[in-house]
This record gives structure tokens, sequence and C-alpha cells, in this order.
């Protein structure tokens, strides 16, 4: 595709990477996205958490932190997306003290503000590893807060 005159679509290029990771081949979706990096292709914030997704994927959360300095240089706004695959990533890791501190860090500095999907995979994370008392602590917490929890949450 990195080489159609004319160009495919980033729309293109996204269907592509979604096909990709369905189809689990995570590193060619890494190899595609640097070869759209070096020709130029623009890009999109769908195509960066796909490249953020597959690296999680792969058990490699700390490289998909490499990609968020892409979304400053293309000018892509932040939203949560990516922060709660990093996130899920990382407690796929079983690294939960640093899950939990990335999402108390991404609260503390109004990074980005929690949705109930962040919550919900925050709380999935916790509870699955054995920490019900921090899963019903965060509950409590997002309770008080600005978010509602759905039915999933519960």
């Amino acid at each position: 595709m990195v080489r159609m005159k004319p160009l495919p679509s980033v729309v293109d290029f996204s269907k592509l990477f979604k096909t990709m990771i369905s189809m689990k081949h995570y590193s060619a979706v890494l190899s595609l996205f640097r070869q759209m990096l070096k020709l130029g292709i623009p890009i999109s914030d769908f195509i960066l958490n796909s490249v953020i997704n597959s690296y999680c994927l792969m058990h490699h959360a700390d490289l998909g932190f490499s990609v968020l300095p892409i979304y400053l240089k293309n000018g892509i706004p932040f939203n949560n997306v990516p922060f709660t695959t990093l996130v899920r990533g990382i407690f796929a890791e079983n690294k939960v003290k640093d899950a939990v501190e990335l999402f108390k860090k991404l609260v503390r500095e109004k990074i980005c503000e929690p949705d109930e999907i962040m919550y919900a995979t925050v709380m999935n994370g916790l509870s699955k590893r054995g920490h019900t008392q921090k899963t019903l602590s965060l509950l409590r917490l997002m309770e008080q807060g600005n978010t509602e929890p759905n039915i999933y949450i519960y």
C-alpha cells in the first residue's frame, strides 16, 4: 500500500491496521507504521493507538510510550484511548504497581480526565490480580467524582 500511486487514504490504512491486529500480525503493524513515517504518509490518532496497542499486545507496553511524542509532533490531541491502552498493557504484563501509578499520574497531573472505560480498565486489572479492596476504593472514588459508573462496572 505504501508504494501505490496515489497513496491510499488514512482511512484505508486505518482499516488495514485494524485487520492486521485482528489477525494478530502485530509486528507487521509496527513495520508498516515505520514505513509510513519514513515516507511521510499522513497518520491519525487511530493509527497511533493501533501501534500502541500492538506494542501492548506483544507485552512491550514500555515501547508504547515511545509513540506518544508522535501525537505532539503531528499536532494530534491526546484523548483517553492511548492512555487506557497503555494502562491495560501494563496490567497485562502483571505490573500492577506501574499501572496504578500511571493512572494516578494521569489524574494528578490532569493529563486526561478518566472516563468510565479507563476506570473499568483499572478496576478489571486490579480485581483480576486479587486487589479487591483497591478495586472497591476506586469504585467509591468514581462514584464521588464526575464519572458515573455504568452497569458494566458494577
